[in-house]
This record gives C-alpha cells, sequence and structure tokens, in this order.
C-alpha cells in the first residue's frame, strides 16, 4: 500500500478504535487523547517506519481479536 493510504488509514485508527475499546497496549492510545488537529499533525510527523510499526501492530492486533 501506498505510503500516502498509510497515512490516512492511521489517521482513521488515531480517531477510534475500529473495535470500539482498544487495548491497553495500543499505541494509539496516548494519541486519542489529544485534540483532532494535533492528531492528524502527529501522525503526518511521523517517519514511514512508525507509521508502518503501528499498522502492524493494528493489524495483528485485529486478527488476534477477530479469532
Amino acid at each position: 500500500m501506498d505510503l500516502k493510504y498509510r497515512r490516512v488509514w492511521l489517521k482513521g485508527l488515531v480517531i477510534s478504535c475500529p473495535l470500539n475499546k482498544a487495548l491497553e497496549d495500543c499505541p494509539a492510545n496516548e494519541i486519542r487523547k489529544l485534540p483532532l488537529p494535533e492528531r492528524m499533525a502527529f501522525v503526518d510527523n511521523l517517519t514511514d517506519q512508525q507509521v508502518d510499526e503501528t499498522l502492524t501492530h493494528h493489524k495483528n492486533c485485529l486478527a488476534e481479536r477477530e479469532s
């Protein structure tokens, strides 16, 4: 997936957990406490590696919780 779209996906995740209740180890928990414009800026300032690591965590969490 293109980096632009990965960042868009991550922006959705920092708005809310798709499973309605994030686990304690969710890397987006602290970001979600920020005002919305700050969350978007935060994601824009992440490195490509940080975006990928956060999305990988999300994918693994989602797979585990859905099984």
